[in-house]
């Protein structure tokens, strides 16, 4: 199973939505997923609340059920967990950058700068790669482990 935490250093820039659009294209497309709201707006929880679908398995947790919840996920045979994090660097995003294979950054005007060493200060041992998209606000960076590349 393939865990993406998308980050954002502030509030706004469509994190959510971002993570919505993952979960379903990947349904689409015939894999299992879930999504874990650690975000405490819980808008992810309330969209599935909303939806008629079986998919996307969507918990609302705290930051210490996220392993279990990941846990549960391989578990149970999802392909993909999907981990949407409030705006800032709180317990919420240390417990996603512990189980991420994958993060994708969301920013409104590019890359935050000071966020890849924040990164790889925090996280030293994942071997940060950046993918910087020209003419996109989207970030995306990966451990360098074959095993969990998407890409």
């Amino acid at each position: 199973m393939k865990v993406i935490a998308l980050l954002a250093w502030k509030g706004g820039v469509g994190k959510s939505t971002l993570t919505i659009n993952l979960a379903t294209a990947a349904i689409e497309d015939g894999h299992k997923v879930g999504i874990i709201d650690l975000d405490p707006q819980s808008s992810l929880s309330e969209w599935s609340d909303r939806r008629e679908a079986e998919q996307p398995f969507v918990s609302d947790a705290k930051p210490r059920a996220v392993a279990q919840i990941v846990a549960a996920g391989r578990g149970i045979g999802l392909d993909l967990m999907l981990i949407d994090t409030p705006p800032n660097a709180t317990d919420e995003v240390e417990a996603a950058l512990t189980v991420a294979d994958t993060i994708i950054i969301r920013s409104q005007f590019g890359f935050t700068p000071g966020l890849l060493p924040f990164l790889a200060h925090r996280h030293p041992n994942i071997g940060i790669k950046h993918i910087g998209i020209p003419g996109c606000c989207l970030q995306i960076i990966r451990t360098d482990d074959p095993a969990t590349r998407l890409f």
